[in-house]
């Protein structure tokens, strides 16, 4: 069967992801250019360390990570 991996940002990764992005973007458009996005980076370690998202080197928080059975047959590549 195929797997998917379910990436979860916490409350305040998503509060934290929210403001940087929001805060990067209206600097953007005040300064007359397109918003450009940003990379994010999710550290994934052993369990018992716990996971996190960062941009910039920036830490947003915790993540949670999940492996997902999707019933669905693997595809052959």
């Amino acid at each position: 069967m195929a797997n998917r991996l379910i990436i979860e940002f916490s409350e305040e990764a998503t509060e934290n992801y929210l403001r940087l992005v929001s805060r990067k973007s209206e600097d953007e458009v005040t300064m007359d250019m397109e918003p450009s996005g940003v990379k994010v980076e999710i550290d994934i370690g052993p369990a018992h360390y716990g996971w996190e998202a960062e941009i910039a080197g920036k830490s947003l928080g915790e993540v949670f990570v999940k492996l997902k059975d999707t019933g669905s047959p693997k595809l052959k590549s």
